[in-house]
């Protein structure tokens, strides 16, 4: 099923047409049905939040907030709270300290030299298991189509990659992606020719043809589509809504002595994702200037994921919910089979959403 031409902004190079290809992957609550971009599925009429525990008056405790992360889309959001002044009217102050790969932040998160940090979900279960103390407050972003499995002619589906040669990069959300996807199909790593290319567009290889399938990120998608308009999307991310997904985790002491400031700073997220509610296209923008990248690149990256509101955050991270009932679940069985973790007997024990809850459940 080759690509359709993109419905609008040219200048974006195949982002909508990867939506458009896209069947199942929502916008907003995980599992629901899409929604129209930046709204909330929560519904108040059909989910009951019960009260908080935390007082919502709580007022920030003085100090600065050290927050880190590796280059994101949840990281530049939460940049661009920062910059728009909704930390400073919640009454608190942060420092961005951006990592330059995964061990950085692990490294700042277990010195106490961070308090938070935007991860990936495989990322907060590998950084337990390490011993590093912290807990998922909220559910940031989760990728739809920022994340997909492109292939030449012949590949029209998961199945179709059984003795295929397919690009990918090691140890992380496209790894993810390519076992899922196996899985789905009744595969494993061992049915496939599953060749690494740490460090180099696994996109390349594909327009090359130099092998029959290539995992990619949204930019590299939108270069290969540039290339080859003709590549098939096998899948994407979104059709495991959650799969690939940034979650802000605090440290444990942080979260114990500094509650006030965490409220804070959901109170500061719900802003952001107001912002970006009412003007995609402004806050698309402010991201990519920023993180000192392209305001195309940024909006595309905001087209092809789904942000989460403080209330969905309050349903998706208590049983009930689909990130706290299956998809952490899902991702450390995957991480686990990967070996970058050993099997977690309770994965979703590492999410707090108290403080979600204390925001969304305020009169």
């Amino acid at each position: 099923m080759p690509f359709g031409r993109p419905r609008r902004r040219a200048l974006l190079l195949g982002a909508c047409a990867l939506a458009v290809a896209l069947l199942t992957a929502g916008c907003g609550r995980l599992g629901e049905a899409a929604a129209p971009p930046g709204t909330t599925t929560f519904d108040p009429l059909t989910v009951t939040i019960p009260p908080s525990p935390i007082d919502p008056g709580t007022p920030p405790e003085p100090g600065l907030l050290r927050i880190t992360g590796t280059p994101s889309l949840g990281l530049g959001l939460l940049r661009v709270a920062g910059a728009e002044g909704q930390f400073a009217r919640e009454g608190i102050g942060a420092r961005f300290v951006p990592a330059d790969d995964e061990a950085d932040v692990a490294a700042a998160l277990a010195a106490g030299d961070a308090d938070l940090a935007i991860v990936s979900t495989e990322q907060a279960l590998t950084l337990a298991e390490d011993g590093v103390p912290i807990r998922i407050i909220l559910l940031l972003t989760a990728s739809k189509t920022e994340d997909v499995i492109l292939a030449a002619e012949g590949v029209e589906g998961p199945a179709d990659l059984a003795g295929r040669r397919i690009a990918y990069q090691p140890g992380g959300d496209g790894e993810l992606v390519l076992r899922d996807a196996l899985a789905e199909a009744g595969l494993t790593m061992d049915d496939v020719e599953a060749i690494p290319v740490d460090g180099v567009d696994p996109g390349m290889p594909l327009v090359r043809g130099d092998v029959d399938a290539a995992v990619v990120t949204g930019p590299q998608a939108r270069l290969a589509l540039a290339v080859d308009p003709d590549l098939a999307l096998v899948r994407a991310a979104g059709e495991r809504p959650g799969l690939v997904s940034r979650v802000l985790v605090a440290r444990d002491q942080m979260a114990e002595e500094r509650p006030g400031q965490l409220l804070a700073i959901v109170r500061a997220w719900q802003d952001v994702y107001l912002l970006d509610r009412d003007d995609p296209e402004r806050i698309g923008a402010r991201v990519g200037t920023i993180q000192g990248g392209d305001a195309a690149d940024a909006l595309a990256a905001l087209e092809g994921t789904s942000l989460y509101d403080v209330p969905q955050n309050a349903v998706e991270l208590f049983p009930g919910g689909e990130y706290h009932d299956a998809v952490v679940g899902l991702v450390a069985g995957l991480a686990a089979e990967a070996g970058w973790i050993a099997p977690a007997a309770e994965p979703a024990a590492l999410i707090d959403g108290v403080f979600a809850q204390t925001v969304a459940t305020a009169s």
